[in-house]
């Protein structure tokens, strides 16, 4: 069965390292010449860098942080979670025309009723019973299925302790999962999220890129784009010396693409929108990551205009919406959920993720 539509949410994917990847990411190249593509500026909320918290809200409504009501980088922080989200979804308007199936996109926690089945992603408590809708998909993620790496991981030992080939390894066995949800109850779309790549991004960033994040974002970045340009081809340098010495973080790349390929051929998609939230980047020293306001989407389908062209996570959901032929109308709309209160095991278990990452 062929998806009309298959959505990937690539936490953290940065624009330069894709492009600066060339045939090492065959995937990606060959759905990028055909595709509309290119940078995606995300949004910042409360904190001068942007977080997944504001930053994937804004792409599932098409709203500001200021409307939406995220403004935290981790929802649990300020007893903050999906059920808070003010604004209807770019799903919850798919539904009503259309099956959806969700895996693990993140800030999806508690799973809502919807027109199909998901698996909610980051943060989320690791009792799969608390993530799934319907609770029947359960039996569909036995044995080493985690929601994110950051589960389960004790705050202060990720970077000693951090295995990257076990990491794509349980990145693999997601896709593996998801074709069994899939094959049981297959939907007209799908939506598959990742947060490979920004989390090794958290392992290879350090104190001091935190620093460099906020004068490339607050000095360079907002306020003098053609600023950015030149350190950009400066520090394209030393991005390409990451890339040529196979470093674990575009190890996870290549994985990420490979990935991908076998996900687009098993849904084989009329249309798809890959997207991320913000970036992670390569400025001077090797091996440090930067927190990146610019990440990365390619938009394929026939109501695409193939070529590059730079946009906004504010305009990811109207893209969905566009490529289902789905008027956006109801975008932007207010909606009142039910609140939902995580006892204090699940709060506990949320915040070491949290902590785990450096959100608290």
């Amino acid at each position: 069965m062929s998806v009309k539509l298959l959505i990937v949410g690539a936490d953290g994917m940065s624009s330069r390292i894709v492009s600066r990847g060339r045939d090492r990411l065959p995937f990606l190249h060959k759905l990028k010449s055909r595709s509309q593509y290119g940078t995606l500026m995300s949004v910042t909320g409360n904190q001068p860098i942007p977080l997944t918290g504001p930053a994937w809200s804004s792409i599932y409504t098409g709203c500001q942080p200021q409307e939406h009501g995220i403004m935290e980088g981790g929802w649990l922080i300020e007893h903050k979670n999906f059920s808070d989200l003010k604004k209807v979804t770019f799903w919850e308007i798919i539904q009503e025309y259309q099956s959806v199936g969700m895996l693990t996109m993140p800030m999806t926690f508690p799973p809502a009723q919807i027109n199909g089945w998901i698996v909610s992603g980051f943060p989320a408590p690791p009792n799969l019973t608390k993530c799934v809708h319907p609770s029947y998909i359960l039996k569909h993620l036995n044995g080493n299925f985690k929601i994110d790496l950051a589960d389960g991981v004790t705050p202060g030992q990720w970077r000693v302790n951090f295995d990257a080939s076990g990491a794509i390894k349980l990145e693999r066995d997601k896709l593996r999962h998801f074709k069994s949800i899939f094959d049981a109850y297959p939907t007209e779309v799908v939506a598959f999220g990742t947060t490979l790549l920004d989390r090794f991004g958290h392992i290879y960033s350090q104190y001091s890129s935190k620093i460099m994040s906020l004068i490339y974002l607050e000095f360079l970045g907002k306020k003098r784009p053609r600023v950015r340009k030149i350190i950009n081809r400066f520090s394209d340098f030393f991005l390409d010396q990451t890339l040529a010495l196979n470093t674990d973080l575009f190890q996870a790349y290549i994985a990420l693409d490979q990935i991908l390929e076998e996900l687009f051929n098993y849904c084989k998609p009329e249309s798809m929108i890959l997207c991320a939230d913000h970036g992670f980047d390569r400025y001077g020293t090797f091996g440090n990551c930067v927190h990146d306001l610019f990440g990365f989407y390619c938009y394929y389908g026939p109501n695409a205009i193939a070529g590059k062209k730079e946009d906004s996570v504010l305009n990811i959901s109207r893209m969905v919406l566009n490529a289902l032929r789905i008027s956006p109308e109801e975008l932007g709309k207010d909606i009142k959920r039910e609140k939902y209160s995580p006892d204090e095991a699940e709060r506990a278990e949320i915040e070491n993720q949290l902590r785990t990452l450096g959100y608290i």
